[in-house]
């Protein structure tokens, strides 16, 4: 009995020590997680609790902040860098937390030492059971902010530009087109539709809209331009006929370019229209006057030496 009670003991003792052990070597592995998760390159990392204390941070989430570690040993806080405005964003990311164990991923600013603020992405979650602390990962997003905001600016200026065409190409009479062959639509601004008769018409048609109101004695020049300035520069300047609803023909002046896929195919064409009617007209009533002038000449005998 003596010696069932020795073993049993010695069993318990052995037990308790390979519990600890294996216990010591999940810890060192925990931990040396935890240190590979801190020595991610250009992520910042940090640790806090959910009251706003910060804990623990990687040299990344430091150089972010603008402070030193002198400025984390001496206790921040999260509400101590994040201006006012972001306050309440961050109380609801927590809530989330709270709620399901981690955060979506979100942006807001940090405010430096200097009062300047810098850009980031961050989420964290909290760490199991109470939920008390997070680990959190945290993106300097300014360069990517310096370039969205250098584009919003491109954008701007490009919209005025636009405008300013606009106004200079509708006080020319000039309206502009372009067509996507891959969704078969066809944009036109309202100086075009009007030009066409079809000022009532959406800004996007489905093609067979426009080819329509083209004269069907002209189609052909179309398409032939078309494949003729895909076969050469890419440019292209024709003449064709449109009727309006009402029956009225109008002769329109196009000109533009084509873009063409590796196979030298058409994939979209743009251009201008402008109404050449009267220079039409103009040109006929003089090939008509010229031709009744050679028929006057040739048939008085006697006229100019005849």
């Amino acid at each position: 009995r003596e010696d069932l009670r020795l073993i049993r003991e010695t069993a318990e003792r052995t037990w308790a020590a390979v519990e600890r052990s294996a216990a010591e070597e999940a810890l060192r592995r925990s931990e040396a997680r935890l240190r590979s998760f801190f020595a991610s390159p250009g992520v910042g990392m940090m640790r806090g609790h959910v009251d706003g204390r910060l804990l623990e941070c990687n040299d990344e989430y430091l150089r972010i902040l603008g402070r030193t570690r002198a400025d984390m040993d001496r206790g921040l806080r999260s509400d101590d860098i994040t201006p006012a405005e972001w306050l309440a964003l961050d109380a609801q990311r927590i809530a989330q937390a709270r709620e399901r164990g981690w955060c979506d991923p979100y942006e807001k600013e940090y405010l430096r030492p200097d009062g300047s603020r810098v850009p980031v992405l961050l989420s964290y979650m909290l760490l199991e059971p109470e939920r008390e602390q997070s680990m959190g990962v945290v993106v300097d997003i300014s360069e990517r902010k310096r370039v969205e905001r250098a584009l919003d600016e491109e954008r701007r200026r490009v919209r005025e530009a636009y405008a300013r065409l606009r106004l200079a190409m509708a006080a020319g009479g000039l309206g502009a087109w372009m067509w996507d062959v891959a969704t078969g639509e066809v944009s036109w601004d309202a100086t075009v539709r009007a030009l066409w008769g079809r000022p009532q018409l959406p800004e996007v048609v489905p093609q067979n809209a426009v080819l329509e109101a083209v004269h069907p004695d002209d189609l052909a020049v179309i398409r032939a331009t078309m494949e003729s300035a895909a076969r050469l520069d890419g440019e292209y300047a024709t003449e064709f006929r449109v009727t309006r609803p009402d029956g009225t023909v109008r002769w329109i002046g196009a000109r533009g370019s084509v873009e063409t896929d590796a196979t030298g195919a058409v994939v979209r064409a743009s251009g201008v229209n402008f109404d050449i009617t009267d220079r039409k007209l103009a040109e006929r009533a003089l090939l008509e006057s010229m031709a009744r002038f050679r028929a006057t000449i040739k048939n008085a005998p006697g006229v100019l030496g005849q």
